[in-house]
């Protein structure tokens, strides 16, 4: 489970989820966009879906929660492969990323 520092704002989210927003943050920061993006999460321990808007010039963190904890999301496959899609679209690398063929 990792914690995201945004704008002021706490959200826990899944490993998978964390790690995909990490990935396609640094892909926006390096071609200096900026993109709204979607994930559940937990905010004050409930379940809740967070917009967040990520690129160059907004600040972002990912603290990886100790101990960890199993968490599972609503959605949160769906989610992390979208946002990989998404990274690797910019970044020219989209093989691979066929929902159907995830699932």
């Amino acid at each position: 489970m990792f914690d995201i520092f945004v704008t002021g704002a706490r959200l826990a989210t899944s490993d998978d989820v964390a790690e995909a927003l990490l990935e396609y943050f640094r892909v926006l920061a390096d071609q200096g966009r900026t993109e709204l993006v979607s994930i559940p999460a937990l905010l004050d321990g409930q379940p809740a879906q967070a917009w967040l808007t990520l690129g160059a010039g907004t600040p972002l963190v990912a603290v990886r929660s100790e101990p960890q904890l199993p968490l599972s999301l609503e959605g949160e496959d769906l989610a992390a492969w979208s946002i990989r899609r998404r990274a690797a679209v910019l970044a020219g690398t989209t093989a691979g990323f066929d929902w159907d063929e995830q699932n």
